[in-house]
């Protein structure tokens, strides 16, 4: 099935300069409009996981033609993504979530940052997870962040029968460094390195990120349904 070709909805961005891109000519920094609709995304999968929790988040596919079509209407419209979202499966919320990370993926090379990749999945500890976090663009930390305590709220919920593994299969695929050749690409969506970085920060979220940049997150994170 071929990937949702969202991106032409997307209004074109100003010219970038040589140091906003990077050697394969991809932009460095995620553009705005992806960026807000990645967070709304995520926060309405937050919500469900609150207040009404479903099995396989993530694991079970949402309805492509519907997912699609809300896809479409809020790259076009941003500022209504929270409002559009809101009316969605959550199934099909976490497809366009997923997509939106295949966009990153596709247009920057991954969320975790070209330069820091190799650094990031050789991180073994919080303490030299949270180091490389504090290295990555603004855009990129705050949605690792968001993406951190919504894995850790889904896999702390009996009733999504997601753990931190199957988290890791699911999503690392949209993570990886999509650079090199599929040979490459394919051993790092195997490799286990992945794995071991989710659970890290699902342990150790208030750790690694600071306080001023989570602000309330960890009291929503201990106040679960």
């Amino acid at each position: 099935m071929g990937a949702c070709p969202c991106k032409r909805y997307v209004a074109s961005p100003a010219p970038l300069s040589p140091l906003e891109r990077d050697r394969k000519g991809r932009k460095t920094d995620i553009d705005e409009t992806t960026y807000a609709c990645v967070i709304a995304s995520i926060e309405i999968v937050r919500k469900q996981v609150k207040s009404n929790p479903e099995e396989g988040l993530f694991r079970v596919p949402g309805r492509q033609r519907d997912w699609t079509r809300v896809l479409h209407a809020i790259l076009r419209n941003p500022d209504r993504a929270k409002e559009a979202l809101s009316r969605c499966s959550v199934h099909d919320v976490c497809s366009i979530l997923k997509q939106l990370l295949r966009n990153i993926q596709e247009e920057n090379g991954t969320l975790l940052s070209k330069q820091l990749y190799d650094s990031f999945v050789a991180a073994r500890d919080a303490n030299a997870v949270r180091q490389i976090v504090n290295e990555l663009p603004a855009k990129n930390k705050t949605i690792l962040m968001q993406m951190s305590y919504m894995i850790k709220e889904v896999c702390e919920n009996e009733r999504t029968r997601m753990t931190t593994s199957s988290f890791a299969t699911v999503i690392s695929p949209n993570l990886v460094l999509h650079e090199g050749s599929e040979q490459m690409i394919l051993q790092r969506m195997m490799s286990n390195n992945m794995k071991e970085l989710f659970q890290i920060l699902v342990d150790n979220t208030d750790e690694i990120f600071k306080e001023e940049d989570r602000g309330g997150m960890s009291m929503s994170c201990s106040n679960r349904q």
